[in-house]
């Protein structure tokens, strides 16, 4: 368990942890701007798969994207932010084994998915999931 002064703060940690030469985040896009933010912050590439024109993930062009970027570090907010939506727990899994870094899942508004990756940590050793309390009316 690793606590932090926001979900910036891990996000920022996290990167730099794993920052190298050619290191990559990847994520999907729309998303929370802080992970591309960060990763430009702390000089690492940045790569982005847009989502389909439903929000839902495209699988096949986020694998592809895994295969040709290894990426160090993969962030998937679950729910996504800011288009709400729930990607498919089959999706996401695909996502966690193809990569060869590591996979945080953002469970920042858990509270409002009735679903969670914490009980799939013990299955995926490159698998985080990262809370706040800030939604929860506990910020700060």
């Amino acid at each position: 368990m690793l606590l932090g002064n926001g979900s910036d703060e891990l996000i920022q940690l996290l990167a730099m942890a794993l920052n190298k030469p050619g290191a990559t985040l990847l994520s999907v896009e729309p998303s929370f701007v802080m992970y591309k933010m960060i990763a430009t912050f702390v000089g690492m590439r940045y790569a982005s798969v847009p989502l389909k024109e439903d929000f839902s993930l495209d699988l096949p062009s986020t694998l592809a994207a895994i295969r040709r970027e290894q990426p160090a570090l993969v962030f998937l907010a679950y729910p996504n932010n800011p288009t709400g939506n729930l990607f498919s727990a089959q999706d996401v899994i695909q996502i966690i084994e193809a990569s060869p870094g590591l996979v945080v899942v953002d469970e920042a508004y858990y509270a409002f998915a009735g679903d969670s990756f914490i009980p799939r940590l013990a299955h995926y050793p490159n698998l985080l999931v990262m809370r706040t309390f800030s939604k929860l009316g506990m910020a700060g």
